[in-house]
């Protein structure tokens, strides 16, 4: 009997620990960004203070618009801004956010957006979020977008980004 006590209390604090190691509450979650060219995975955050996180695609049909969705973590002591978007698969990207205006939400075109010092921001359907309108190809689930980003502070980041339906 104690055997068996003392290898339900070994399995449960195995299980309890593994289970501790995966919450990923107090930190962002950090994932390695690819070059264009299929070399190493360069990590962001070691290249410049901003880190970008999950980025996906939702796939869409050519003429139509995608949502760039995202995760962008601004790791420096200062403010920066999302000045400009450029990808191929459309020559036109505009940033939006959403504002409701006598019950009716209306989505809202912006010159840039804003990533707070030590601070981060979401971008996604019914957020504030990067379009990608008219689009000159079909986005299809598994393929990569090449993306570039340029942020106020003169950086760009490449960024290859997959569509996914989710």
């Amino acid at each position: 009997m104690k055997k068996i006590l003392w290898l339900l209390l070994i399995i449960g604090f195995t299980f309890h620990s593994e289970t501790l190691a995966n919450i990923e509450d107090a930190k962002p979650l950090k994932r390695p960004i690819q070059k264009e060219n299929n070399s190493l995975p360069v990590n962001v955050e070691a290249v410049e203070p901003l880190e970008i996180v999950d980025p996906w695609i939702r796939p869409a049909q050519k003429g139509q618009n995608a949502i760039l969705v995202m995760k962008i973590v601004n790791t420096s002591n200062k403010p920066n801004k999302l000045i400009s978007v450029k990808s191929s698969v459309t020559p036109t990207i505009e940033f939006h956010d959403h504002q409701t205006d006598n019950g009716r939400m209306q989505m809202r075109k912006l010159a840039f957006f804003q990533i707070p010092a030590h601070g981060n921001l979401f971008l996604g359907s019914g957020k504030e979020h990067i379009m990608l309108r008219k689009l000159s190809r079909d986005l299809k689930v598994g393929e990569i977008v090449h993306i570039t980003m340029q942020f106020e502070n003169g950086k760009n980041i490449e960024l290859r980004v997959p569509v996914k339906a989710r």
